[in-house]
């Protein structure tokens, strides 16, 4: 909160006077506030006052009116995650052992700004700006950031204090270093997380709520430290759309049926608006500034792909036998079922990403992308073109392909059971918590997996791993999903 002199700290004698309390009372209100965990207080030596921000920014803002506690007197609490290199000795300790050296204050300055700069704070940009970091108490006075030193230490506090050289206004912000030290460090940087049907539901209401959820153990990992990339599946919505729109140029002739690439297409969107949504709004619950962006991703299949010819997948409603001849005659292929008749179409291996480039460059910009969704748009090359196909592409191979484009140090494929199983539905039945490549080989050789359920995940991580070394990958449940990272749950394939 600032005191009205352009400085973010005031003390309890300001806040008195501002809300037309005692001194005490008002040391009172904010104790209270603390307690509840609403807010944090700093306090500064000497005459300077105290630093206060609300913990939850956005969430309990408009919660706390009763204090008189305006909106542009709030600072945001961002969770910024660093990663700095041990030091030369000599950068060790700054010269006068009061601030932090300069080469560590150059690479927290450009997080800080790259991030407030979102904020419409621009003078991290500005040749008159001038920064400089100094510890907030004496017991960290001596502290350095370099690796050298973060022996069991929790947190250092810092001040940043910027100052212009054509003007008196000094802005200053407190920094918070928490360090990650080695024993409790992921092994990995990047994760791919590919989120099954029981991650979204089956129709708006459910995936509202399981999006939710998900959004839940998704922001777990990023505050962990992790990097995350995520696709999902799409089946229940692609049917949903492709139906629904059918019903509708049958309806009503004015109309066309909607291709599959397009159905494919609106369900991507529509997944990705709830899933991005339900992400952002957690991730700015816990404090933590990251961008989640959905990327359309199309797909490019091959035209002479041999599951062309044998299609598979069950897609759109009951027909009769007079709509599926007439569907048969367009080209289409049907197949009978208890009911009557449902089209199938081709389920071909992806061959390349078309929006790879711009997936990368989100993530590396540190951003949270949402990409291929449902196994992405497939689409065929045709000349300079790209012509929709009528298939849909099995999401998890396209999950494997992309965790091999973007280097993924992990590929975490979260579906309805907590391990792949040996001998599956009998008596016999048998988890596997761990299976290297050649014994994942040897299993399909005997056919332990089911060709439409675990055979595409476990061909996935074996195309993954493949493509790189030190890699991993595993096949769980969402609410398996961290413990598994440790070897205490999943099947873990390396």
């Amino acid at each position: 909160m600032r005191n009205g002199t352009g400085s973010p700290l005031i003390g309890y004698a300001d806040l008195a006077e501002r809300w037309d309390i005692s001194k005490a009372t008002a040391g009172r209100y904010l104790r209270k506030m603390q307690e509840i965990g609403y807010l944090s207080m700093v306090a500064f030596p000497g005459t300077h006052g105290t630093a206060i921000y609300l913990k939850k920014y956005l969430s309990t803002m408009f919660q706390i009116s009763d204090v008189m506690i305006d909106k542009d007197e709030v600072a945001m609490s961002l969770n910024i995650n660093i990663s700095i290199d041990e030091a030369p000795e000599e950068e060790c300790v700054s010269e006068n052992e009061s601030g932090v050296s300069k080469s560590h204050t150059e690479i927290i300055l450009q997080k800080v700004a790259k991030v407030l700069a979102t904020q419409g704070f621009p003078c991290f940009s500005c040749p008159r700006i001038q920064c400089k970091l100094l510890p907030l108490s004496d017991d960290c006075r001596k502290a350095v950031i370099s690796t050298c030193n973060l022996i069991d230490v929790k947190e250092y506090r810092y001040l940043l204090v910027m100052s212009c050289k054509n003007s008196t206004e000094i802005f200053q912000f407190e920094i918070r270093l928490t360090p990650i030290y080695p024993e409790d460090a992921e092994d990995a940087l990047l994760v791919e997380l590919a989120l099954g049907h029981d991650a979204l539901g089956t129709n708006l209401p459910e995936q509202k709520a399981a999006v939710a959820k998900a959004a839940k153990t998704i922001a777990d990992f990023i505050q962990n430290g992790w990097q995350v990339a995520i696709t999902h599946g799409n089946t229940p919505q692609l049917g949903m759309i492709h139906t629904a729109l059918n019903e509708l140029a049958r309806e009503h002739k004015e109309y066309t049926p909607a291709p599959m690439s397009v159905c494919s297409a609106m369900s991507q969107g529509y997944i990705g608006y709830d899933l991005q949504n339900a992400l952002r709004t957690e991730l700015i619950k816990r404090g933590i500034y990251k961008p989640v962006s959905t990327i359309l991703t199309q797909v490019t299949v091959d035209p002479y792909d041999e599951s062309s010819y044998t299609p598979l997948k069950v897609v759109g409603r009951t027909m009769t036998a007079e709509e599926a001849k007439a569907e048969e005659e367009k080209g289409n292929f049907t197949v009978k079922t208890e009911n009557g008749y449902r089209r199938i179409v081709a389920a071909p291996r992806p061959v390349a990403i078309v929006e790879i480039d711009a997936i990368k460059a989100l993530l590396d910009a540190d951003q949270l992308v949402i990409a291929a969704g449902g196994g992405g748009i497939p689409v065929m090359e045709q000349g300079s073109s790209l012509k929709g196909a009528s298939a849909i592409i099995e999401k998890d191979l396209a999950t494997g392909l992309l965790a091999k484009e973007i280097d993924a140090d992990v590929m975490m494929i979260l579906t309805s059971v907590d391990n792949v199983t040996l001998n599956y539905g009998t008596p016999q039945e048998q988890p596997i918590s761990h299976m290297t490549i050649d014994q994942a080989r040897d299993y399909i050789s005997q056919g332990q997996f089911e060709f439409a359920s675990m055979l595409p995940k476990v061909s996935a991580s074996i195309d993954f791993l493949e493509s790189g070394k030190g890699r991993k990958a595993i096949i769980t449940t969402l609410d398996k999903a961290k413990d598994s990272l440790k070897g205490h749950a999943g099947t873990v394939i390396e």
